[in-house]
């Protein structure tokens, strides 16, 4: 791709507001994408796989910080972790 310039720019983390209750939407999201993942790593279709699992993950994460902050990640997604950290603990 000669000629062609790339480049790639992460925001710094930012929280949305996000509307209450909608944390349902994010969880059930990340509840279906497991069986897609299985789905597709049985079809040998494996990126398609891994995506879904990333996806529930994102989702999932979503979910989370809608419920306990009312906020959402929307950033890096490598960051996004950083949202919910400290909302729930180890018993």
């Amino acid at each position: 791709m000669e000629g062609c310039h790339f480049e790639i720019v992460y925001s710094t983390v930012v929280n949305e507001p996000i509307v209450d209750g909608s944390y349902r939407n994010y969880m059930k999201k990340a509840e279906e994408m497991p069986d897609v993942a299985v789905y597709a790593a049985n079809e040998s279709k494996n990126n398609a796989a891994v995506t879904a699992a990333i996806h529930c993950a994102i989702n999932a994460i979503d979910s989370l910080a809608v419920f306990y902050f009312g906020k959402r990640h929307s950033g890096r997604h490598e960051d996004a972790i950083d949202i919910v950290k400290g909302a729930v603990s180890e018993k």
